[in-house]
C-alpha cells in the first residue's frame, strides 16, 4: 500500500549511559508484566520440540549439520560434520544446487526479477505514474544490491530445500535503508493466524554479557548481567528471548511501540525481574517465512520438501557407501590369520618381514577368508541412489537455472527440457512469491518510503495497492508452460480456416495475444483505450483511402467512357449522360 508513516520506533524514554558506553544513548524501558510473553514463547517452543524437532534434527545430521541450531547446542557453535555418518557429499551439493537455481530463477542478482504496477492497470498509463514506478523499482534494486537481501534469499532457499521451512527478518538500517537477518531452523519458533499465514515469531539467542550491555543499555540489564559485567566476565553467554507478535493492545496515534500493529520484546531468559531489555514496534510484520508444502493451513512448519522426501534415499546411500568402502578396505588390507610358528609380531606393512620358528618354517601369515566383493554392482547402486536424490532436489532443472545467468538460455529452452518438473514446482514457486518475495519487496518499500529514499507518489494513486509482477526466469518458464494451449489453439484455427473461413470468427485474438504476452512477461501490450484510438485512426485513414481510390476509379472510368466513340461524333459517356444529340447539333 502506498502510504507514508513514521519509522519503526522504540519506547520513548530518557538516555542511559553505562560503563564503557560514553557517547551511546539508550532508551530506558519501563517494567512490564513479562508473563504473557514468556507463556507465548514457551508454548511456541513446546509445539516445535514435541512435533518438529526430531525430523528436522535428522535432516540436519544427514544433509548439512552446519545448518540448524537446536536445544542444547553450544553457543556460537553449530553441530560438527560426522564423517562416520555422512559418507557422501552429494546430498549437500544437490541442496546447494537447488538454492542456487531458485536464486537464479526467482530473484537473480544479475537480472531484473520483478516489476511494480498498480491494482488498476489503466492508471499505469499516466506518464507521472510510469516515471514514479520506474524510479521506485530502481531504488529497491539498489537497496537489495547494497544491503544483504540477496544473501538472505540464498540462505532462505537452502533452508527451504533441506527443512521445507525458512525465515529471515528485514529491519531498518541507517546505512543501507534496510538490512536482513537470516535465521536457521531450530533457533526460532513460528505461529500462524487463522488464515494460515505466519504472524508470530519467537527466537532464543545466546549473547555474551558484553553484547547484551552494549546492545540494550546498562539500565535495561538485570542485576545478573550487571554483576557479571563488573566482574569482567564479559564473554559469558546468556540466553536472550525475542518475540514479535500482533499488538492486541495497540493504541492508535501513539508514537512509540504501543501505536504499532506489531510489537517486539527482548528479555533475559534467566531474569527474575519484569524488566524488558527492549520494547519496539513495527508497521509491518518484519519476518519473511515460507513453507515448501503443508497438509492443512494450520501447519506451522513446512513438509515434503526435497530434504524430507529424499531422507530415506540419503540414509540408504550412506549405508551402501559405507559397505563399499569397507569392502574395498578388506580387499586392500584383508583380515589375516597368523600361524602358530610366527615369532614375535607379524609385519603387515609393504616390504615387512615376519619370522617363523625353525620347527614350523611355512606357517606365515594368511588371509582369514577370501574377500571378493562385487564392486561393479555396488557402484551401480550408489549411482542409482545418488540419481534419485538428485531428482528429488531438481538438480538438473536448477543447474540450468544457474547456467542461465551466464549463458544465453531462454525461458522457452528451459520449458522445453523441464516442462514436467516446472509444473510440479508451480505450487512451491507460488508460495515463495506470496510468502517470501512479495512481503520482502513490500517491507523494503515501506521502510524506504518512511526513510525518504523514495519520491512521493503522484496524488492520483495515493492509497492504491502496489502490484508485483515477477519476471525472473523461473517465473517466466512457469507462465510459458501455460502458453502451449494458446499456441495449439491458434495453430489449429489457422489450419482449418482455409477450409472453413468462418472459424476465424470464433477466436478473440486480442484476448489470446494479451494472455500470451502476459504469460511471457512481455510488457508490450497497449491499453484497450490506446488500441481503440489506434484502430479508430486506422479505420478513418482506411475510409479516406477507399474514398480516394473510388474517386480515382470514377475519374478513370469517365475518361475511358469519354474516349470511347459510339457513332455520330458522340462518346460512350455522352450516350450515358444523354448528351449525344447536343453533340450532333454542334
Amino acid at each position: 500500500m502506498i502510504d507514508s508513516q513514521a519509522t519503526d520506533s522504540n519506547f520513548s524514554g530518557g538516555p542511559d549511559i553505562g560503563p564503557d558506553q560514553k557517547g551511546k544513548h539508550f532508551t530506558t524501558f519501563p517494567e512490564i508484566d513479562l508473563r504473557p510473553q514468556n507463556l507465548r514463547m514457551q508454548s511456541m517452543k513446546l509445539e516445535f520440540l514435541s512435533k518438529w524437532f526430531a525430523p528436522l534434527r535428522d535432516l540436519s545430521r544427514f544433509i548439512n549439520p552446519k545448518r540448524g541450531f537446536y536445544e542444547g547446542f553450544v553457543p556460537n557453535w553449530n553441530a560438527q560434520i560426522d564423517y562416520k555418518l555422512i559418507m557422501s557429499s552429494d546430498p549437500q551439493a544437490y541442496a546447494d544446487t537447488l538454492a542456487a537455481g531458485m536464486m537464479s530463477g526467482l530473484s537473480s542478482r544479475s537480472q531484473p526479477w520483478f516489476k511494480l504496477g498498480l491494482g488498476i492497470p489503466q492508471l499505469e498509463e499516466n506518464e507521472d505514474v510510469k516515471l514514479w514506478l520506474s524510479i521506485v523499482e530502481k531504488v529497491l534494486y539498489k537497496i537489495f544490491d547494497d544491503s544483504n537481501h540477496y544473501d538472505a534469499f540464498q540462505s532462505a532457499y537452502k533452508e527451504l530445500g533441506i527443512f521445507s521451512t525458512c525465515a529471515f527478518g528485514i529491519y531498518e538500517d541507517s546505512l543501507n535503508v534496510a538490512r536482513c537477518r537470516s535465521f536457521t531452523i531450530g533457533e526460532y519458533f513460528l505461529a500462524n493466524d487463522h488464515t494460515g499465514r505466519v504472524n508470530s515469531f519467537a527466537r532464543s539467542e545466546w549473547k555474551t554479557v558484553d553484547q547484551i550491555v552494549n546492545e540494550f543499555g546498562w539500565n535495561n540489564c538485570s542485576r545478573l548481567v550487571q554483576n557479571a559485567y563488573k566482574k569482567g566476565q564479559r564473554d559469558i553467554y546468556m540466553m536472550v528471548y525475542y518475540l514479535t507478535e500482533p499488538n492486541d493492545n495497540m493504541i492508535p496515534g501513539r508514537e512509540n511501540y504501543e501505536g504499532k500493529p506489531w510489537r517486539s520484546t527482548y528479555w533475559e531468559a534467566k531474569s527474575v525481574s519484569q524488566k524488558a531489555l527492549k520494547l519496539s514496534g513495527f508497521h509491518e510484520f518484519p519476518i519473511m517465512a515460507a513453507k515448501w508444502d503443508v497438509v492443512t493451513t494450520a501447519d506451522t512448519y513446512g513438509i515434503d520438501g526435497p530434504g524430507w522426501v529424499a531422507r530415506g534415499d540419503i540414509k540408504s546411500l550412506y549405508r551402501v557407501m559405507k559397505d563399499l568402502y569397507l569392502a574395498v578396505a578388506k580387499v586392500a588390507d584383508p583380515p589375516v590369520q597368523l600361524g602358530s610358528g610366527v615369532e614375535g609380531t607379524a609385519s603387515l606393512i609393504p616390504g615387512g618381514m615376519t619370522r617363523n620358528s625353525k620347527d614350523n618354517p611355512d606357517c606365515g601369515v594368511r588371509a582369514a577368508y577370501q574377500v571378493n566383493p562385487d564392486i561393479g554392482h555396488t557402484m551401480q547402486l550408489v549411482q542409482y541412489l545418488s540419481q534419485k536424490i538428485s531428482s528429488r532436489f531438481y538438480a538438473d532443472l536448477f543447474t540450468q537455472m544457474v547456467q542461465s545467468d551466464s549463458k544465453e538460455m531462454t525461458a522457452r529452452e528451459v520449458v522445453e527440457k523441464q516442462k514436467d518438473k516446472l509444473l510440479l514446482l508451480g505450487p512451491v514457486v507460488s508460495r515463495v512469491q506470496k510468502d517470501l518475495l512479495g512481503p520482502a519487496i513490500q517491507r523494503t518499500f515501506m521502510i524506504a518510503m518512511r526513510a525518504g529514499a523514495l519520491p512521493p507518489p503522484p496524488q492520483s494513486i495515493w492509497g492504491m495497492p502496489i502490484a508485483i509482477r515477477y519476471i525472473g526466469l523461473l517465473a517466466q518458464a512457469q507462465q510459458m508452460a501455460r502458453t502451449a494451449a494458446i499456441e495449439q489453439g491458434v495453430k489449429f484455427v489457422g489450419d482449418v480456416v482455409g477450409v472453413f473461413p468462418e472459424a476465424k470468427d470464433l477466436v478473440d485474438i486480442d484476448k489470446a495475444v494479451t494472455e500470451y504476452c502476459d504469460s511471457l512477461g512481455a510488457d508490450i501490450v497497449r491499453s484497450p483505450e490506446k488500441v481503440a484510438q489506434i484502430r479508430a485512426q486506422m479505420q478513418k485513414a482506411m475510409q479516406a483511402q477507399q474514398q480516394q481510390a473510388a474517386m480515382a476509379q470514377l475519374a478513370q472510368t469517365g475518361k475511358t467512357m469519354s474516349d470511347t466513340p459510339v457513332g455520330g461524333g458522340a462518346s460512350l459517356l455522352d450516350h450515358v449522360l444523354g448528351t449525344q444529340g447536343q453533340v450532333g447539333q454542334q
